[in-house]
């Protein structure tokens, strides 16, 4: 609804509130990596694991995310493969 969905069954609907939270996470985490893994895992997951990675006087990157937090393999799996299309993508 934030986004405005009226009807979840609309691919343009969903396409477009897709895009748009896209834009929402990464405006949070100026980061690709960290804004796949929020996501797929949760914005609060990611920022508890960079609040914990900060604690340990590390960098807030998305190495130092997989290094240091506790993240679900499904999520480490989808950042890595999304990528890896744009790359593929890009040329």
């Amino acid at each position: 609804k934030a986004y405005g969905v009226t009807d979840r069954t609309d691919p343009q609907q969903s396409l477009d509130a897709g895009e748009k939270y896209l834009r929402d996470l990464y405006k949070q985490f100026d980061d690709v990596e960290l804004t796949l893994a929020a996501y797929n895992w949760g914005p609060g997951n990611v920022r508890k694991a960079l609040k914990k990675i900060k604690a340990k006087g590390q960098a807030e990157t998305w190495d130092n995310v997989l290094r240091f937090a506790s993240v679900p393999n499904e999520t480490s799996n989808y950042v890595a493969k999304v990528l890896n299309n744009y790359q593929k993508l890009e040329g």
